[in-house]
């Protein structure tokens, strides 16, 4: 008898000890994982840029041909057309007649001067001299230059040229330019000085 009751509170005891951590751990099993909280990080406020005002249009060139009131270095008027512009010429043609010629940027005064180098080139000066023909630099808005005076300038600016020629950072297309140029100004000495040969013989 005594031997069952011990057995009886052995095995209570065990139960007692064992039984609650068995209950425990299928307590633990039953129950569901915790949900996963996704933690999102709220979206920056876009920036807001003022918008950049656009930059006014370039001014385009003003087109050929152009009306000017010109005035000569001695302070002779002249109202034309200008149809082309070269580095040192321009092509201009008279309102009071209509007539064609060239004339040279030098001859200007210095506010003419200034007011015709805003307007681009669209020729060389051999193109507006040969737009014009061999009297291209007579203008009667300037008192006409001897022969002798018109070759000596052209044979300065023959000088000018090939000095130019041997530039070291000279591009083709300058090159070809200052040689046309040249042959275009040799061209016109050649021809004043038929012209002055033939007005010497009686």
């Amino acid at each position: 008898m005594r031997l069952i009751l011990f057995l009886a509170l052995a095995g209570a005891t065990v139960a007692l000890f064992i039984y609650p951590g068995y209950l425990i751990k299928m307590v633990k099993k039953k129950e569901a994982p915790a949900p996963v909280v996704e933690v999102v990080a709220p979206a920056p406020k876009p920036t807001v840029v003022d918008p950049v005002p656009d930059a006014p249009p370039a001014p385009k060139p003003p087109e050929y041909p152009v009306t000017m009131a010109l005035s000569s270095a001695d302070g002779k008027e002249l109202e034309a057309e200008i149809l082309g512009r070269g580095p040192g010429q321009l092509h201009l043609r008279r309102a009071s007649d209509g007539k064609s010629f060239a004339l040279e940027l030098g001859r200007l005064s210095a506010e003419s001067q200034t007011e015709v180098r805003k307007l681009p080139e669209n020729m060389t000066d051999g193109e507006v001299l040969a737009a014009v023909g061999q009297a291209a630099d007579t203008s009667p808005a300037v008192d006409a230059e001897s022969i002798e005076e018109r070759i000596a300038r052209r044979e300065r600016r023959i000088e000018e040229a090939k000095k130019k020629l041997e530039y070291p950072n000279l591009t083709s297309g300058q090159s070809i330019m200052f040689r046309r140029d040249i042959e275009t100004l040799q061209a016109e000495i050649e021809a004043m000085r038929k012209e002055l040969s033939a007005g010497s013989k009686p």
